[in-house]
């Protein structure tokens, strides 16, 4: 995870065309230029934050009202939700969402990607099935099951340190084996396989971190908060622009970058 301030340059090889101050789009923009030739991205920008509804950055196969996600798309792992708001490891925070129906299918809780819809690629959720009971998932792999799930529940997902625990209607039935670290980042993710499956009221809270958002695509694509170049690596020809922009001279973004 690599901070990058707004003034001053950066230290990576390439253009250095950072303005001195961050009080446009724009300079998120040439931040994201800078690395995009030959990375894949994950940024956010920080702030402190009470509890507040999850905000969606990548959503597909779901209707999303102010308080709900309804499952649209037919049968199968065929809808998906990322969050734009993101949470650290190392800062206490939580998601949490709550139970309408019991007898759908679908998975909800920590990942550290944007998921395509597979619901092993949320690392640390809760799966209810439709026989009326959940199970602790990480990964896809079954960490604990037989929870009875009850009309009304409400699951919290929280960091804790360097833990991760699950709690039904505010009481801690499993504790993950896994660790998390100070330099982890997780966003609220759901993966849903019955059609008409919902997650109710969903919220965070904590220690936030604000996703970025990406638009103004040239030669990247992007996913949640992961941006990548689409065209030739190792030619700076290729930017993406934040929708939002730090107005305090204090700013930062992170970025944990990856080869793709």
């Amino acid at each position: 995870m690599k901070k990058h301030a707004l003034q001053g340059t950066a230290a990576d090889p390439g253009p250095h065309d950072l303005p001195e101050s961050g009080r446009d789009s724009g300079s998120v923009s040439h931040l994201g230029r800078l690395l995009a030739g030959v990375l894949l991205l994950s940024t956010s920008l920080h702030a402190d934050a009470q509890e507040q509804p999850i905000r969606w950055s990548d959503l597909s196969g779901f209707a999303a009202s102010a308080t709900t996600l309804t499952k649209t798309a037919p049968d199968g792992w065929t809808a998906r939700g990322v969050s734009v708001d993101v949470l650290g490891g190392g800062v206490d925070g939580y998601v949490e969402f709550g139970i309408v129906e019991t007898n759908t299918r679908k998975v909800a809780g920590l990942s550290q990607r944007s998921i395509g819809g597979s619901p092993e690629e949320i690392n640390f959720g809760v799966q209810t099935l439709a026989t009326g009971s959940f199970e602790i998932v990480e990964n896809g792999v079954v960490k604990f099951a037989g929870g009875a799930l009850g009309q009304s529940d409400r699951f919290r997902v929280s960091l804790v340190g360097t833990s991760v625990q699950y709690r039904q209607n505010g009481e801690v039935v499993y504790t993950s084996a896994a660790a998390v670290t100070s330099t982890s980042r997780f966003q609220f993710a759901v993966s849903a396989f019955t059609h008409g499956a919902v997650i109710d009221n969903p919220v965070a809270g904590g220690g936030l971190a604000e996703g970025v958002v990406w638009t103004a695509h040239v030669k990247t694509a992007s996913s949640g908060n992961t941006l990548w170049k689409t065209t030739t690596p190792g030619v700076w020809d290729a930017e993406g622009i934040s929708t939002k922009a730090i107005n305090s001279p204090d700013g930062y973004l992170e970025v944990s970058a990856s080869l793709s």
